[in-house]
C-alpha cells in the first residue's frame, strides 16, 4: 500500500475550474487576465468546496493527496495540493486569483507519467474522478486511450467516478465495456444528467411526475436500444437537474426527489447550468466518498450543496455550507425524500402507496386531519397551486400538463381561445383545480360560468358568447366554464366547434371574433376522458352514430388538453391507494374553514380536536353520494358552533345524514343508539 491514498481529478477538473476557468489559453496560471472581481460565482463556489477538500488534515483524512490532471490536451500540467499555499491576501504579479495566490508553476508532462506505473498500485481507498465534459480524454484522437483505460480501470481496486457528457455518452460506455471485464465495470460509478440520456434518444419524461420520470429511466436502462451498453454498469447516478436523482447501487435502484417539486422547478438557469452543477456534485461526492458515505447519501449531500448554490443571490459565498464537519447533519436534515424501487417497477406505479406501506395509508390520513398537511408535502409527491393540493399521481400529471399549456397560452399572443375539458364524478371540483392554477396569473381574469342544461336554444348560447367577446375586447382574459356541456346527448357540442377552432361565433346574421379566452368544458355524464374516447371508438367499430352525429369526435379534436378529477370516493375501475389521503386533505381544509374553534396550538402545529371514531367514520365510509358536496353538507349540518371538540353527538339527524351517506354504515354500532335517542 502506498504511503498516501490518492484522489485523481481528470479532465476539466475542479481545481482547474477554480484557477483556470478564465485563462484557457496559455500554460501558466500567472497569465490570468481576470482579477477576482470578474470571476464567476460558480468559480468561487467550487473554490470554497475545494479549499475544504484540501484541508482534509483537519478532519482526520490527511492520508489523501489530491492531484488534478487537465486533459484538455494529451500533454498537460499537473497541480497538486502540495503546491498550494492558502494565503488569501498574497498577490502574484499584482493579480489575486480566485483565492489561490501562490500556486507553483509545474512543468508540462504526459498523463501517463502522472499515474502509478501499474494499475495494481492503486488501492481501494484511492479515488479516481474523470469529468468528461468536452475534453479529449475519451477521444478517438487520444492514441494512448486504451492504455490509459487499462491502467485506470482494469484490475484496479480504486473507487472510480466518471461524469459523462452527451457528446461522448455512447462512445465512453462502449469503450469501457470493450476494454474492461464485468468485475472492472462494477467498480465504476457513472454520473450524468437525465438530459444527457434524452440527448441520446432515451425517452424519459420531464415535469409530469416523479413516478413517470423514474419509471421511464428504469425501463430505458433495461430496454433502450440507443444506449445498449448502459445496463452493463451496476452503479450510476443520474441527476434530474438539482431536484432529484436516480441512484443505482450494486444493481439496486433507489430514487431521490423533492416531494413538492419536479425536475427543473427551482433551478435558476440564469445562474446555473449542468456544467456548474457537475462541478459542485463531483466535489461534494468526493467528500462524501472520503467520509465513507454510501452512494445514496453521497448523492443527497451533492444535491443539497447544489441547491444551496442555486439559492445564492450573489458571488458572496457563505463558507459555513462547505463545513465538512456538517456532512452528517446535512444528510440527516436533507429535504430530499428517498425511496427504494419495488422489485417490479410498473409504469403506473405510485410512490404514495409504497411510501406508506409500513405505517399504513389510513394512519397517515388520520395524522393529516389531526396535525395538518406539512408533513405530507415532505414525504410524497404533491402538486400545489393556490388552495389546491393534489397527491394522486394521475391528477398531478394532469394538473402539470394543464399548467404548462395555460402558461404557454398566457405568455403567447394567440388571438383565439384555448379549449380544455374536465371530467370527474359529481362534486369532485372540476372547475376548482383550474381556477387555482390560474390564481397566480398577474393579468386581469374574468370568470364566467354557464350551465348548458339550462339553455333554451342556440340564441341563448350566442348571446353568452357575445358577453365573452366583449370581455376580450376590453383587454381582459375570460375564463369560461361550460358546465354539463355533454347534456341532452351532446346536443350542444356542434355549437362549440367554430368558437373552439376559429375563435368566432354567429349572431344577428354576422360572424364575430371572440378573441383570447380559456374555455373549460366540464362533463356531467362521463367520469373520465378515456370513457368518452372509448365510447367514440366503439361507435366507429360498430357503425353506430349517436356520438358521431353529435360531432363529438370533432369536439375532441379541438381540445388542447383535459383533466380527470379523482374526487374523494374510491375509484373502482383501477387501483386507487390515495383516496383516503384525498379525503383527509379535503376534510382538514373544510374543518379549518368552517370550525377553526376546534383547533388548538401544540408545538407550533394546529391540532384538530375531533373524536377518533368520528374521524375514522369520515375516512372509512364507502361512498359519499355526491362527492365533496356531501362531505361539505354533513359538516355544515353538524352543530359544532363554538364547541372546542367535534363529537358524534353533533352530527345531523339520521334522516339528514342519509341524504349524503349510508348513515348506518357511517355510525356503525352507534347508529341504533342514535336512532333511539332521536325517537
Amino acid at each position: 500500500m502506498s504511503e498516501k491514498n490518492k484522489i485523481y481529478f481528470f479532465g476539466d477538473s475542479i481545481i482547474e475550474n477554480c484557477i483556470l476557468r478564465h485563462s484557457r489559453h496559455g500554460n501558466s496560471i500567472f497569465e490570468q487576465k481576470a482579477d477576482v472581481q470578474e470571476i464567476s460565482k460558480g468559480t468561487l463556489f467550487v473554490n470554497e468546496c475545494f479549499k475544504n477538500l484540501i484541508k482534509i488534515k483537519d478532519y482526520g483524512l490527511e492520508k489523501y493527496r489530491v492531484t488534478s490532471i487537465n486533459c484538455s490536451s494529451i500533454k498537460t500540467k499537473c497541480y497538486s495540493t502540495a503546491d498550494i499555499d492558502d494565503n488569501d491576501n498574497k498577490k502574484v504579479k499584482n493579480r489575486t486569483i480566485a483565492g489561490y495566490n501562490n500556486l507553483k508553476k509545474c512543468k508540462t508532462m504526459s498523463i501517463s507519467s502522472q499515474l502509478p506505473n501499474s494499475s495494481t498500485e492503486f488501492n481501494s481507498d484511492d479515488i479516481i474522478i474523470l469529468n468528461d465534459k468536452g475534453i479529449r480524454f475519451f477521444s478517438k484522437d487520444n492514441s494512448d486511450l486504451d492504455g490509459l483505460i487499462d491502467k485506470l480501470f482494469v484490475n484496479n481496486d480504486a473507487q472510480k467516478f466518471i461524469a459523462l457528457s452527451a457528446k461522448n455518452f455512447n462512445f465512453v460506455l462502449e469503450k469501457l465495456v470493450k476494454v474492461c471485464k464485468d468485475d472492472d465495470l462494477e467498480k465504476i460509478t457513472l454520473l450524468f444528467s437525465l438530459d444527457e440520456c434524452r440527448n441520446n434518444k432515451m425517452v424519459i419524461s420531464s415535469r409530469l411526475s416523479w413516478e413517470n420520470t423514474f419509471a421511464c429511466f428504469y425501463n430505458a436502462y433495461y430496454e433502450n436500444r440507443y444506449v445498449p451498453y448502459l445496463k452493463k454498469f451496476k452503479n450510476l447516478i443520474s441527476f434530474a437537474q438539482i431536484e432529484g436523482a436516480v441512484v443505482l447501487d450494486n444493481s439496486k435502484f433507489e430514487f431521490l426527489f423533492l416531494a413538492d417539486h419536479v425536475e427543473g422547478d427551482i433551478i435558476n438557469r440564469e445562474i446555473l447550468n449542468f456544467d456548474d452543477i457537475i462541478d459542485v456534485i463531483l466535489t461534494a461526492y468526493t467528500i462524501g466518498t472520503m467520509l465513507k458515505k454510501n452512494k445514496l447519501n453521497c448523492a443527497k449531500y451533492a444535491l443539497e450543496l447544489a441547491c444551496k448554490y442555486n439559492d445564492l443571490k450573489s458571488t458572496t459565498i457563505d463558507k459555513k455550507i462547505f463545513d465538512i464537519t456538517k456532512v452528517d447533519e446535512i444528510i440527516k436534515n436533507s429535504s430530499f425524500v428517498t425511496i427504494s424501487a419495488p422489485e417490479i417497477l410498473r409504469r403506473d406505479w405510485k410512490i404514495l402507496g409504497l411510501r406508506y406501506q409500513d405505517i399504513g395509508i389510513k394512519n397517515r390520513a388520520i395524522d393529516i386531519v389531526k396535525k395538518g398537511l406539512e408533513k405530507l408535502s415532505k414525504e410524497v409527491p404533491t402538486f400545489k397551486s393556490g388552495k389546491l393540493l393534489s397527491v394522486d399521481r394521475n391528477e398531478i400529471e394532469n394538473y402539470r400538463t394543464i399548467k404548462v399549456l395555460l402558461d404557454k397560452y398566457i405568455e403567447s399572443d394567440i388571438q383565439k381561445p384555448i379549449s380544455l375539458a374536465a371530467f370527474g364524478p359529481p362534486g369532485s371540483g372540476k372547475s376548482f383545480g383550474i381556477k387555482q392554477i390560474l390564481c397566480n396569473y398577474k393579468g386581469e381574469i374574468v370568470e364566467k360560468t354557464i350551465n348548458i342544461s339550462q339553455l333554451n336554444d342556440a340564441n341563448d348560447l350566442n348571446s353568452f358568447f357575445k358577453e365573452i367577446g366583449d370581455i376580450s375586447i376590453q383587454g381582459k382574459l375570460p375564463v369560461v366554464f361550460f358546465d354539463e356541456f355533454d347534456t341532452n346527448k351532446f346536443h350542444w357540442v356542434k355549437y362549440f366547434l367554430a368558437p373552439m377552432q376559429d375563435g368566432t361565433y354567429y349572431i344577428d346574421g354576422q360572424t364575430k371574433p371572440l378573441g383570447r379566452g380559456i374555455y373549460i368544458f366540464a362533463g356531467a355524464t362521463k367520469l373520465s376522458f378515456s370513457q368518452l374516447e372509448n365510447e367514440v371508438e366503439n361507435e366507429i367499430k360498430t357503425a353506430t352514430s349517436t356520438l358521431i352525429d353529435a360531432k363529438v369526435p370533432d369536439f375532441i379534436s379541438r381540445l388542447r388538453g383535459f383533466i380527470d378529477i379523482m374526487g374523494i370516493n374510491k375509484n373502482e375501475q383501477e387501483p386507487d391507494d390515495s383516496y383516503l389521503i384525498r379525503r383527509a386533505v379535503l376534510l382538514r381544509s373544510m374543518l379549518e374553514g368552517y370550525y377553526p374553534n376546534i383547533f388548538t396550538k401544540e408545538d407550533n402545529k394546529r391540532i384538530c380536536n375531533i373524536e377518533d371514531e368520528l374521524l375514522k367514520s369520515f375516512l372509512d365510509i364507502t361512498k359519499y353520494k355526491y362527492g365533496a358536496r356531501s362531505l361539505e353538507q354533513i359538516l355544515i349540518m353538524s352543530s359544532v358552533n363554538k364547541e372546542y371538540n367535534f363529537l358524534p353527538s353533533m352530527l345531523p339527524p339520521l334522516s339528514q345524514l342519509n341524504i349524503h351517506v349510508d348513515a348506518k354504515e357511517f355510525l356503525g354500532d352507534r347508529a341504533l343508539d342514535r336512532k333511539k335517542m332521536e325517537v
